[in-house]
């Protein structure tokens, strides 16, 4: 496999001024600490986007999505991704987070393209690469092949798996799948066969009809009803008696 190369820093690019802030799984999301917004118009809402921190960012964001601000939020989204060009080379920094996360939520045509720009981006650190897919595919964007191409041959196996998942939505030949299926991570390898079954390839029932006996989930059930025949029909109602919250 052709492995993607790494992002490196040149001597003259700018340190991660905001190292110590990034998110990890231990510190999924900082606590909003700004009760006062409620009482803002959305004009200025929006205009404190572009300067949100580490105090507020989350709330506007939230402030974003609970009255609907959509399109006319999407500049100053952009304008406050922007602000932190360079940075999260260590990881996501909040304000980035929020910034992606949100236009995938607002999901009009406006915030599509922006996330499209960003996410495409030559400028993207490695490290934000995941953050970017998991908005991609909330934002169900339909990338290039050529763009997600290199993303299933990366170094790291969660972009892959992310990256397989993303290339369903953009009708990819055959023979790109079936390298995933070789995959040498089995995680990656089980979404590239739920991905083949959401697009009807029928190679992929065994492999599901297996994943669905030693661990079921939604996505797995979802897979196989796209290629359903007798047997999986009767495969998938023995599952649903065995586990009664996959049932719809």
């Amino acid at each position: 496999m052709v492995k993607q190369s790494k992002t490196h820093r040149s001597s003259t690019e700018q340190g991660d001024l905001f190292g110590d802030r990034f998110l990890t799984p231990e510190n999924p999301s900082v606590p909003a600490t700004n009760p006062d917004l409620d009482k803002y118009d959305d004009q200025k809402i929006i205009a404190l986007i572009p300067k949100a921190n580490l105090s507020n960012v989350e709330s506007l964001c939230g402030q974003v999505l609970q009255r609907g601000l959509g399109d006319a939020a999407v500049p100053a989204l952009e304008t406050l991704w922007h602000r932190f060009r360079g940075y999260g080379r260590e990881g996501a920094l909040p304000e980035q987070r929020f910034s992606l996360e949100t236009l995938a939520h607002i999901g009009t045509q406006s915030a599509r393209t922006v996330l499209t720009r960003i996410v495409c981006s030559s400028e993207l650190p490695e490290a934000l690469l995941p953050l970017a897919l998991e908005a991609a595919l909330t934002a169900r964007l339909v990338l290039p092949l050529h763009q997600i191409s290199p993303w299933l041959e990366h170094d790291i196996p969660l972009v892959r798996q992310l990256a397989y998942t993303l290339v369903g939505y953009s009708s990819p030949p055959g023979y790109l799948l079936e390298r995933g299926c070789s995959d040498p991570d089995p995680a990656v390898r089980r979404t590239v066969r739920i991905t083949m079954g959401m697009l009807g390839h029928g190679s992929a029932k065994q492999p599901l009809l297996t994943e669905l006996d030693r661990n079921p989930t939604g996505d797995i059930v979802r897979a196989l009803a796209a290629i359903a025949d007798a047997d999986i029909i009767v495969r998938l109602g023995r599952c649903a008696e065995a586990n009664p919250e996959l049932v719809d």
